[in-house]
C-alpha cells in the first residue's frame, strides 16, 4: 500500500488483513484489472522456477498493461467449477506460481 494515502480507516483494515491472513504486507489497487496486473507482475519477478498461471475459460480478469492474455504460452485455461480442473492444480501443484480466481 501507499503509505502517502494513509488515514485510519485503511489503516484499520490493514491491520484486519494483516491479522486474518498471516502476511506481511498489504497492496491496495484501485480497480480489479489494477489488482490483477500488479499480482501477475509479481508473480513474474518472484515465482522463477513456477512458470504456470492457471485461469479459467468464462472468467475476466481486466484490462491488464504488462501481460499479453492472448497468446500467454505460460497460461493454462481450465474449465470453472470442475473436478478435471481441481485435478490439474492437484497434479501440477509444483509448477504452478498462481491461481487467478474470480
Amino acid at each position: 500500500f501507499c503509505p502517502i494515502a494513509m488515514n485510519s480507516a485503511l489503516e484499520k483494515n490493514v491491520n484486519l488483513l494483516k491479522n486474518l491472513t498471516g502476511m506481511d504486507k498489504v497492496r491496495y489497487a484501485l480497480s480489479g484489472s489494477e489488482a490483477v496486473d500488479a499480482a501477475l507482475k509479481d508473480i513474474k519477478a518472484s515465482c522463477k522456477n513456477k512458470p504456470l498461471i492457471v485461469r479459467f475459460t468464462s472468467a475476466y480478469h481486466g484490462h491488464v498493461s504488462g501481460v499479453s492474455f492472448i497468446d500467454c504460452e505460460n497460461h493454462i485455461f481450465l474449465p470453472e467449477c470442475s473436478q478435471s480442473s481441481i485435478d490439474f492444480i492437484e497434479r501440477y501443484h509444483y509448477r504452478i506460481a498462481a491461481v487467478i480466481v474470480n
